[in-house]
């Protein structure tokens, strides 16, 4: 009797997986559209050289963590822009995904530097980022980011 219920159970479980296969993937709702429009921007400041996306996109008290472990802010980060000090020939989102947690979001994903520089040295390449966004005063803006360079294996 009892292996009856197991295999039950299995064929009831292999439905299932096979229905939820079946499903639309839920629709982006309007937030996270917004956080990964503003991811995009953020990533193409770099080639355009807008600092005021950094200055929308970035809180007041950001930790931004780069590849090579140091942590700027936004005033630095504005500056670098503005100042061309970190920039790319084109920058390539992909892979992007956004989870939320109440008033907060972790959006994850790579991307890639075509001539990338920041203060002189070579950026180029693949990298990974997490950035962690909060609903600050009615608007979506990024808190903490971290920045890792992806090795080639």
């Amino acid at each position: 009797m009892q292996i009856r219920f197991v295999e039950g159970l299995t064929i009831l479980g292999a439905l299932t997986l096979g229905m939820l296969a079946a499903l639309p993937a839920p629709a982006q709702t309007s937030a996270e559209k917004a956080i990964v429009q503003m991811e995009k921007d953020w990533l193409q400041a770099l080639v355009t050289g807008d600092a005021s996306v950094v200055e929308r996109v970035e809180a007041a008290d950001i930790v931004n963590t780069g590849s090579d472990g140091n942590v700027t802010g936004k005033t630095k980060d504005v500056e670098d822009i503005r100042s061309r000090n970190l920039s790319a020939q084109a920058a390539e989102l992909g892979d992007v995904k956004v989870r939320f947690y109440g008033k907060a979001a972790v959006a994850t994903y790579t991307f890639t530097l075509t001539n990338g520089k920041y203060a002189g040295k070579d950026l180029s390449g693949r990298f990974r980022e997490t950035d962690t966004w909060a609903e600050l005063n009615g608007k979506w803006q990024v808190v903490a980011a971290h920045m890792s360079r992806i090795v080639q294996q």
